[in-house]
């Protein structure tokens, strides 16, 4: 009977790890709370506003005001920043694909290729290049 009851024990206090990770793992997810805002619509950010400044979209909850009138500001500063940060993400891409179609066309000697990219749009520097104006 002892040997039983040892056993218990020792799987328990074994087990107690894993338990206390799992549980503070469901108790940080209650902690966190939702985004103030995104970038593109969801199920939860509704409603379009545009930053102040640079007039560009977001996305917010329907208790967005009642939340966060006080920091409107600031949350349109990092909206700001986090497109800004997208475009440059977008136009590094975009460059490197320009750039590689280019080599690409030059060491097959391909003009059709080679002028498909100098064609070849660059979208998000374009509107990157724009933003910079008007915050300049």
């Amino acid at each position: 009977m002892y040997l039983l009851e040892h056993n218990s024990y020792s799987v328990l206090l074994q087990m107690m790890p894993i338990i206390v990770l799992v549980g503070m793992s469901l108790m940080s997810s209650f902690l966190v709370s939702d985004p103030p805002y995104s970038l593109v619509r969801t199920a939860k950010h509704q409603y379009e506003r545009k930053t102040l400044n640079l007039k560009l979209p977001y996305y917010v909850k329907d208790t967005f005001m009642a939340e966060y009138k006080s920091n409107i500001y600031r949350i349109e500063m990092e909206v700001e920043a986090d497109h800004i940060a997208n475009l440059r993400s977008s136009c590094f891409r975009e460059k490197n694909y320009k750039e590689s179609l280019l080599w690409r066309a030059k060491s097959l000697r391909d003009s059709g290729l080679e002028e498909r990219a100098l064609e070849y749009q660059m979208p998000s520097c374009d509107k990157l290049a724009q933003l910079s104006r008007v915050r300049a």
